[in-house]
């Protein structure tokens, strides 16, 4: 990777593709706020294999303000720089904290705003005739947008050295900086943060049984659960297990930060092969349906073979109204089935 690096900050969103009906954008710039749209909207919509970037530097003079790319390593006559890694991070809503998103590589960071390219259906919501500009372009395999279960790096913030107001910050001029880029660089190059060397040593505490006599479907089943609870606890969630308290899920993860917190409710399920169809009970189908902000549907296909195990995490995404695995690529189709008891009077 280069050696330039260029934080930004922008609104939280699930996918940037774009506002619709039961799409936001929250936090980010106070413009956002006042206007319900930001030019972030559309950062990870793909046009002719590219990303285009946008977001809030301020304005001057009703324009929007010029990035200083002087700080990142050009003459300031120079109106843009090939070869950075530009950092997005978002405020997460409602529990609090600036997190990682996701990142371009190799992107070419401009000292002005850019028009849209012809074509690119980056509209301004309600004002169709204008576009969201950009200031940060990158080819798409170059960019990674992290799903909102993956976005557990913080950002350091309003504290001496570390991000402040100003949704651009050139990192790597303070000590804070530095050491978040250290620790970011490792996410950018992998995919995903570090793996948690605390759970090397760790025994798992689930307490589904283990006899050597176990039945296959438990074996799966164990097998699942163990699968999902190392997936988050990798990710820095503290992992319960609650399933023998029967409230329509079998972990909870936990995330907390100084400025709090959140949770996920994972209901696991554990399959032998790799077609994903599953049963839920009256009580998980309830649940799942009255928890859609922060319940997980975890499914784990080939769970015996630990050389093909996947873990397959469906979320709800209120942009696409749809229940969604963490690319954005597989949907779940639900059918509902009655049931009926029968007595003998």
């Amino acid at each position: 990777m280069n050696d330039h690096f260029l934080v930004c900050n922008v609104g939280w969103m699930d996918e940037y593709d774009g506002l619709g009906k039961g799409v936001k954008i929250v936090g980010g710039a106070s413009f956002i706020k006042d206007k319900g749209w930001g030019n972030e909207i559309y950062n990870f919509r793909r046009y002719k294999g590219r990303f285009y970037g946008g977001l809030f530097p301020g304005r001057f003079k009703k324009r929007y303000k010029d990035i200083n790319i002087s700080n990142i390593g050009v003459l300031p006559d120079h109106d843009k720089i090939h070869g950075v890694t530009v950092i997005w991070t978002a405020p997460r809503r409602p529990s609090g904290g600036t997190f990682v998103v996701g990142w371009y590589k190799n992107a070419t960071v401009y000292r002005t705003e850019q028009d849209a390219p012809p074509g690119s259906r980056r509209q301004i919501p309600k004002r169709k005739s204008e576009s969201c500009g950009y200031y940060v372009e990158a080819s798409a395999k170059d960019g990674k947008l992290l799903g909102t279960d993956s976005r557990t790096l913080k950002v350091p913030r309003f504290k001496k050295g570390g991000m402040g107001i100003s949704s651009v910050w050139f990192a790597h001029r303070t000590p804070l900086g530095r050491k978040f880029l250290q620790e970011v660089t490792p996410l950018i190059q992998k995919g995903e943060l570090a793996v948690n060397k605390k759970l090397q040593k760790k025994k798992s505490k689930l307490s589904l049984p283990r006899q050597s006599d176990i039945e296959r479907r438990q074996k799966i089943e164990r097998l699942a659960m163990e699968a999902t609870t190392r997936w988050y606890e990798e990710r820095h969630y503290t992992v319960v297990d609650v399933s023998k308290f029967n409230r329509g899920w079998d972990l909870e993860a936990r995330y907390r930060s100084r400025n709090g917190g959140f949770s996920l409710l994972l209901e696991v399920k554990g399959l032998s092969g790799d077609a994903i169809s599953i049963e839920l009970t009256p009580k998980e189908y309830s649940e799942m349906l009255n928890h859609k902000d922060n319940y997980r549907l975890c499914i784990v296909t080939k769970a015996e073979n630990k050389y093909s195990r996947t873990l397959h995490i469906f979320g709800y995404s209120e942009e696409k109204e749809e229940w969604l695995d963490q690319t954005g690529k597989k949907q779940l189709r639900v059918l509902e089935m009655t049931g009926a008891r029968v007595v003998v009077q």
